[in-house]
């Protein structure tokens, strides 16, 4: 492995990081479409496991790798950030172009980890070890875990740790703080607080987090499990998102310069 960043978590700090995640989630309950509030957030989160499980209502999971993807243009940081809270054409379209193109690059990214083979190769994986349709969630847990604990090997500027490129998305973020959906703008001050974008570098706060999760999220007791059977087969994990990474990051890279 490459270089990688040290962040050592106080057991506070965890703790704080998993409460201000599912605070924040409180907040997000009417992104999906669905009731307001937590039960309806994860009811929706239930629905839509049948074909594709996915992390998106967890910000802290998908944010470090949507945020590194956008590079170093501002407006696509943006765009990307936001994107989880635009709806329709009309939301789309009230933000100018180089936002949208933000926004629109924030899609193509969830799509084509959704339906990329090694994901699925990963999931597949994690749901023979038990973890059942929850399996995606921890595959995208996971993948983060490994971002964050080599970013200096996968980041677009080796010299930055990921401590500094936490500290410049929120600076740029807080920067335009205005243009972000409202219940982003309550979601960010949870993430620059509890400095999601650094919480998964560690084993612990990948454990930590999931335990948490199984003991909040209905029906997702068995997530409590999720942190150890990842690290279990972490090697395969980690030729998973080694054979990954250089495919989306070239899918970015691409839409990019078109």
């Amino acid at each position: 492995m490459a270089m990688r960043t040290s962040l050592i978590l106080s057991s506070s700090l965890e703790r704080s990081w998993v409460t201000g995640v599912w605070s924040a989630m409180r907040l997000l309950g009417g992104w999906c479409g669905c009731a307001e509030g937590v039960e309806g957030l994860t009811g929706g989160l239930r629905r839509g496991l049948a074909t594709q499980p996915s992390f998106r209502y967890l910000a802290a999971v998908n944010f470090l790798a949507h945020l590194l993807l956008s590079g170093p243009n501002d407006d696509l940081i943006v765009g990307n950030f936001a994107a989880e809270a635009v709806r329709g054409r009309a939301a789309l379209e009230a933000y100018p172009a180089a936002v949208q193109r933000g926004i629109r690059l924030h899609r193509l990214i969830d799509s084509f980890t959704d339906n990329h083979p090694v994901v699925r190769r990963s999931t597949a994986r994690l749901r023979e070890q038990g973890l059942g349709k929850w399996a995606g969630v921890v595959a995208d847990v996971g993948y983060d875990h490994l971002l964050a604990r080599d970013f200096a090997r996968y980041t677009y500027r080796p010299q930055e740790p990921l401590a500094a490129f936490s500290q410049r998305m929120y600076t740029i973020l807080q920067a335009r703080h205005n243009e972000l959906p409202e219940r982003l703008q309550h979601m960010f001050r949870y993430m620059r607080e509890g400095d999601w974008l650094t919480g998964y570098a560690q084993p612990e706060g990948l454990a930590r987090a999931l335990d948490g999760l199984s003991r909040r999220v209905p029906g997702a007791e068995v997530l409590a499990t999720g942190g150890a059977a990842f690290l279990a087969e972490r090697p395969a994990y980690e030729m998973d998102f080694e054979e990954f990474w250089p495919e989306v990051r070239a899918a970015v890279d691409e839409l990019i310069n078109t």
